[in-house]
């Protein structure tokens, strides 16, 4: 999904005032580094509130960065994990370890990654097409 997919499809994305990149941090190589360049200050999902970045690599959505506002971070990852779950179907994979669980999903060519660091932020990484189709959010 481009930049405008995206603020079409939530148009409460804005530009945030701070571009954040992200490099090896989180087990990015520094040569694909994402720009955070839509967010959705406050977005509800049942009972919590996140911080919403769209992460964008070479003009194309590469993920989306849920950061925890308000509600419980463990209880968020498994908010998210039910609505992908229900959108996706049963993980094919999970893998845990002392910083960070997560759940991998297949869809048509996607792999589709929730992944939960244990600072409270959650990662859906998408991989696979060069481009990500607006109904795979």
């Amino acid at each position: 999904m481009s930049i405008a997919q995206v603020k079409d499809k939530f148009p409460s994305a804005v530009r945030p005032e701070k571009i954040d990149k992200y490099g090896t941090q989180f087990g990015i190589d520094n040569n694909l580094s994402n720009e955070a360049l839509l967010e959705i200050p406050y977005y509800k999902v049942e009972n919590n509130t996140f911080n919403v970045q769209f992460l964008f690599k070479s003009d194309a959505l590469d993920a989306v960065r849920l950061t925890s506002v308000g509600g419980s971070p463990a209880y968020s990852f498994g908010s998210v994990r039910t609505l992908l779950k229900t959108k996706y179907g049963e993980p094919i994979d999970t893998s845990v370890n002392n910083r960070s669980q997560t759940i991998t999903w297949h869809d048509k060519g996607t792999t589709i990654d929730l992944t939960y660091y244990t600072n409270s932020y959650l990662f859906i990484w998408y991989q696979g097409g060069a481009e990500i189709e607006a109904n795979k959010l």
